[in-house]
């Protein structure tokens, strides 16, 4: 994997790291997008995984989506539009427009493990005092167990 970094500790807590290489921030593209997947599914298949905290290796969290991104977008639906039509170019943009909604809604909601994001204060953007900026911060994304706040046990 090029945007994530995957470890498993004793406790069964999974650590996944954003860091694009070769950016100065993690930006979402579909090549993001197929690894996301990809973890997904490991956690998803993996009973002992209990929890996963999702943490960036930059100073900001995430930046959105790339913008070449988009063009490339616009590029396969114009070359889908020519070879196959209307109705399949637009059934191509929609299909991977909802594929990150579609990972996001599966990772929260179907998961066994519960799922947090760290960021330090900084990263969340909401800072405001200087001191508290390498403090790390938890944000619960699951419902599904653990109690919020708190890492699952």
């Amino acid at each position: 994997m090029a945007n994530f970094k995957f470890d498993v500790d004793a406790d069964g807590i999974a650590l996944i790291t954003w860091d694009s290489p070769g950016k100065s921030m993690n930006v979402i593209d579909f090549a993001l997008v197929d690894e996301l997947e990809a973890l997904v599914d490991k956690v998803a298949a993996d009973a002992a995984i209990k929890g996963v905290v999702i943490t960036s290796g930059k100073d900001s969290f995430g930046g959105g989506a790339d913008l070449t991104m988009l063009e490339k977008q616009r590029q396969d639906y114009e070359a889908t539009l020519k070879a196959k039509g209307e109705e399949a170019a637009a059934a191509m943009v929609f299909e991977r427009s909802r594929k990150l909604s579609w990972l996001l809604s599966r990772s929260v909601d179907d998961l066994r493990a519960t799922i947090f994001s760290a960021m330090t204060s900084a990263q969340r953007a909401s800072a405001r005092r200087p001191n508290r900026a390498s403090r790390p911060s938890c944000c619960r994304l699951s419902r599904s167990r653990g109690r919020s706040g708190s890492p699952p046990r």
